[in-house]
């Protein structure tokens, strides 16, 4: 296991992605800055988050694995923001698929590791 969280290829890509989204967000209409905007940036920042939060909590091999639940279902809930800004702004379209794709491949590295740790974390890890 990583001697601190930085060393998670999970948080270190959910960051560059939180960047990414962050970006996305601005270029939307001001009527957004309240609605999808700031939901996506939310949902982006959680990802990250719940992953240091879990790794914080990570000798309660529990609490590790809700927190990394939480930041798996957060990027679930930015695919559908992406989903949503796409249909609506659809000169986004381009960006959000990009970006939606970008984030159920984190999604997917989350679920692998959270399975690892299922499997293989033990009390004393």
């Amino acid at each position: 296991m990583a001697g601190n969280f930085e060393d998670l290829k999970i948080y270190r890509d959910a960051t560059s992605l939180f960047g990414r989204i962050h970006g996305l967000s601005h270029s939307l209409p001001p009527s957004e800055k309240y609605e999808l905007a700031t939901q996506i940036r939310r949902a982006a920042d959680s990802i990250s988050s719940n992953i240091v939060e879990g790794y914080g909590r990570r000798r309660h091999k529990t609490e590790f694995l809700r927190f990394i639940t939480i930041a798996h279902a957060s990027g679930l809930e930015v695919m559908a923001h992406l989903d949503k800004i796409a249909l609506v702004y659809p000169e986004q379209k381009d960006e959000c698929t990009e970006r939606r794709s970008a984030t159920d491949l984190l999604c997917r590295r989350i679920f692998t590791f959270k399975r690892y740790v299922e499997q293989h974390w033990n009390k004393n890890s």
